[in-house]
């Protein structure tokens, strides 16, 4: 690679700059992960931090801390991967550090499938408490909870961590024309070590993080609702506010992750809509907590003194 006299590398071949419906949505995303995302699933794990013990079982609010902290790190990956595109320093930053590539792959995988997990677990959690009620009380306990716990963060790092595994790290900068002016952008290659890599990252990877996890929390949710119209037929029990935020939190999560999944596990390209909903995802649990679940609502009012 040519250098000039201060260092700085020399590319020739230059690349037009990415549409505008592209930059639109990496303008659009960029914000939202940034003013929504990073501050609203810190908000989301102080205030669990601080309601009353009462509103969630203990295994719910480990489950929901862990699920605000995984969507944190997403957000957080997602914001830098589009702020290198618009500060100078950041491309600085990615030629320079060793393995970026593995770490930022690495680190939004893991990211992506704890965060399917955890909701594939509040929905079994679900299940269970709608169907079994006594079992629900048994199995809710420290013991199971720091297992389904320590099962969930153990799957998310292994899929992150097959990055580092099946990849070299190669880097490649490439250069675009904006307004008269030459812009880079670091793209990391996916070139995979030998087939059985490819194969593990192609088809496997996506099924775990993207594909399996929608697909059981539309299931299972549909069992759930059919037991909850039984008993609202019958006039049994009526459905609280923290119930309502429980079930449908997974299911915003299934519908806006879908698109994405058919499209990675069936190999066609991805649009840009739908890389928009599933990063979404990530940012907008905090107004769903708030709009549906009276105490986490009450709980932030106080946290702003608004009593």
């Amino acid at each position: 690679m040519q250098v000039n006299e201060s260092g700085i590398p020399i590319f020739t071949k230059l690349i037009k700059y990415e549409d505008f419906e592209n930059k639109v949505s990496a303008y659009i995303i960029m914000l939202m992960t940034i003013f929504f995302g990073v501050p609203g699933n810190c908000a989301i794990i102080y205030i669990l931090m601080r309601i009353k013990k009462n509103c969630f079982s203990h295994s719910m609010i480990r489950c929901l801390q862990l699920l605000a902290f995984f969507d944190l790190m997403a957000a957080t990956g997602i914001a830098f991967k589009y702020l290198v595109q618009f500060i100078p320093g950041l491309i600085w930053f990615q030629l320079h550090v060793g393995n970026w590539c593995h770490f930022r792959y690495a680190f939004t995988d893991t990211a992506y499938t704890g965060s399917g997990w955890c909701l594939v677990w509040v929905a079994c959690e679900r299940l269970v408490a709608v169907y079994l009620p006594l079992l629900y009380k048994s199995i809710t306990n420290k013991r199971t909870t720091d297992k389904v716990f320590l099962i969930v963060c153990v799957l998310a790092a292994t899929t992150g961590s097959l990055h580092i595994s099946c990849r070299p790290d190669p880097v490649e900068t490439k250069l675009y024309m904006h307004e008269g002016k030459v812009v880079e952008f670091i793209v990391c290659l996916k070139i995979y070590t030998n087939s059985i890599c490819h194969a593990i990252d192609k088809r496997i990877r996506p099924f775990v993080y993207g594909f399996i996890p929608p697909v059981v929390i539309m299931i299972i949710n549909c069992f759930i609702i059919g037991r909850l119209l039984l008993r609202k037929k019958s006039g049994t029990k009526k459905v609280d506010s923290t119930q309502v935020m429980l079930m449908l939190t997974p299911i915003v999560y299934a519908v806006l992750y879908f698109p994405k999944s058919y499209l990675v596990v069936t190999g066609h390209k991805e649009m840009t809509w739908v890389r928009l909903l599933s990063y979404s995802n990530h940012c907008i649990n905090i107004f769903l907590y708030i709009f549906t679940c009276q105490p986490i609502r009450k709980q932030c009012l106080e946290m702003l003194h608004f009593k």
